[in-house]
């Protein structure tokens, strides 16, 4: 099973410090930590933290993947990921990933320049000229890309985006309000929920094979989900 379908960072690594200030009451804290369970086909996974700090236009974003899957109480897919990534006003200024998935190595590291976001990566290098954003499923604004880099890979990546009928999240079934949102590409169909002040608390994700991942938020109540 491939995850390029799912982009890893995923995530969760962008942000306009403006927007940022309108996005929710936590927003005055220096930190925030969004913790998910991940679900495939209904049984878990494994989980995935972001961890965001703050700090005036800066932010930077901790990407932390594990998940395990198993066939007849046998692993029969592994797949871990960290990131780290710094963002100013809302742009990608530097990323360093390295993902292991099943035995085989990704690495993305570079920083932002004059002529683009320059990247070394398992494929040799690559340069992003203009703004660069990830698959930043939290981030207020995602809805308004038309490109996201996979930040496994270090590929851009042409989406469109779909404004969805409201219903409950993933595995949240008396969590309704706020927007949903599908992201859409070439092997990508992954839908969001965003709260009334856009907080993220809810992912689903179609695999090129056609397995569902979902994304449940430790700790979501019907309330807190819109906080």
């Amino acid at each position: 099973m491939s995850m390029t379908t799912l982009p890893l960072t995923l995530a969760l690594t962008l942000v306009l410090s403006t927007s940022l200030l309108l996005w929710s009451d936590c927003a005055a804290a220096n930190t925030r930590t969004f913790e998910f369970d991940v679900f495939l086909d209904g049984e878990p996974m494994g989980t995935h933290r972001y961890t965001l700090s703050m700090s005036g236009e800066r932010v930077k974003v901790v990407s932390e993947a594990s998940y395990t899957v198993k066939v007849l109480f046998v692993t029969a897919w592994r797949y871990k990921h960290r990131s780290e990534e710094e963002w100013l006003q809302g742009c990608l200024r530097a990323i360093d990933s390295i993902t292991d998935e099943n035995g085989r190595e990704f690495h993305v590291n570079g920083e932002a320049t004059a002529d683009g976001l320059e990247l070394e990566t398992q494929d040799g290098p690559q340069i992003h000229p203009g703004c660069v954003r990830s698959f930043a499923y939290w981030h207020p604004d995602l809805h308004e890309s038309t490109t996201l880099m996979n930040a496994q890979t270090g590929k851009v990546e042409p989406v469109t985006m779909e404004t969805l009928p409201s219903r409950p999240a993933p595995r949240q079934s008396n969590t309704t309000g706020g927007k949903v949102f599908g992201i859409r590409g070439k092997d990508i169909h992954i839908d969001v929920w965003h709260g009334e002040s856009g907080t993220w608390y809810g992912l689903s994700s179609r695999t090129a094979e056609g397995r569902l991942i979902e994304y449940l938020l430790r700790g979501t109540t019907a309330e807190s989900s819109k906080h």
